[in-house]
């Protein structure tokens, strides 16, 4: 989708990926705010998850000057961004757009600018918005507690009096996510095992463990739908939810930690089983937590290849992590 009437070449190559699933008018509202972008990208790069309401055919206006690559199965979340990222090896960064986040004009703007403003962070979390409500804030970066309790930071909170400056955040919400192609690469991606769920934070956890770090941008906004797609509180969410949270606290957390919050991991467990049981689903967030458990020995050597590797340091990792009370009021 590069701009026929620039006549600048940028000054980084961004490339946009959407990874789609039953989108449909999600998706042309999301592109549709895209063409409006003052920073057009040089490329968009559409993985369709082999869609089975309203299934694109390429034909579609809205679509032209993506480029549209199907899937002949659901590849999930994370496996499409990765194979969506081998696409484009040219790209100097990479911007993760969910096809029910309506970016704002300079949105690509503002995140170029963002890369020399502070060339020292690897990935940038945006400024999310209710799109149904926005005078509150859908998030302004993701979180992590200690016990391995992950929130989005600002969630419900008045957009215009939450989060109004710019500061280092844990990671950023895979709804638009802005990183650094190459160290995205040399981190291995998401992990494809995830399918979706928790794929975002993970890649965040395993970035702080390298010594890169993240920044929320409160100038760079986008509109977020959230879970219209797989739906809020759905048995899907809940299963993928629930189940990658065990791999994501297991493959990443360092040891001291682990062993010092681990009591306290294991009570929010057994808080969220007793929640999933009001909801009627307790039976699944126990099949959740036994898929989980059977493929322990392959996380196990995740998490011994991905400590190894770790160069940040305990203290920085201890304080990169909230501690459990700022889930409550959803701010560090």
């Amino acid at each position: 989708m590069p701009s026929e009437m620039s006549l600048e070449k940028p000054a980084i190559r961004i490339a946009v990926i959407i990874v789609n699933f039953n989108g449909g008018d999600t998706l042309r509202a999301c592109l549709e705010a895209l063409n409006l972008q003052t920073r057009p990208p040089n490329r968009c790069l559409i993985i369709d998850n082999h869609s089975t309401v309203k299934p694109l055919r390429g034909l579609e206006p809205w679509l032209k000057g993506c480029e549209l690559i199907h899937s002949q199965k659901n590849l999930g979340f994370a496996a499409a961004n990765n194979l969506a990222v081998r696409q484009c090896p040219e790209a100097d960064w990479i911007a993760f757009l969910n096809p029910d986040a309506f970016p704002e004009p300079d949105w690509l703007e503002r995140l170029e600018k963002a890369t020399k403003d502070h060339p020292k962070n690897a990935f940038f979390a945006c400024k999310q918005l209710n799109a149904a409500l926005p005078d509150l804030l859908d998030g302004a970066g993701d979180s992590l507690t200690r016990g391995g309790r992950p929130f989005r930071r600002g969630q419900h909170q008045s957009a215009a009096k939450s989060f109004l400056t710019s500061d280092k955040v844990f990671s950023s919400c895979g709804a638009s996510t802005f990183i650094n192609r190459s160290i995205y690469e040399a981190s291995g991606g998401f992990d494809e095992d995830f399918f979706c769920y928790l794929e975002d934070i993970d890649l965040g956890f395993r970035l702080n463990l390298q010594g890169h770090s993240c920044r929320y941008l409160p100038d760079a906004r986008v509109h977020h739908l959230g879970s219209a797609i797989t739906g809020n509180q759905s048995d899907f969410s809940t299963y993928h939810g629930h189940r990658n949270l065990f791999w994501l606290y297991l493959k990443n957390m360092p040891a001291p930690i682990f062993w010092l919050y681990l009591p306290q991991h294991i009570g929010l467990t057994f808080i969220a089983f007793f929640l999933c049981l009001r909801r009627g689903q307790g039976c699944i967030f126990i099949r959740a937590k036994w898929d989980a458990i059977k493929d322990l020995k392959k996380f196990l050597g995740k998490r011994s290849k991905i400590q190894r590797s770790r160069t940040a340091s305990i203290l920085a990792i201890w304080k990169a992590l909230s501690p459990e009370h700022s889930f409550l009021l959803k701010k560090n």
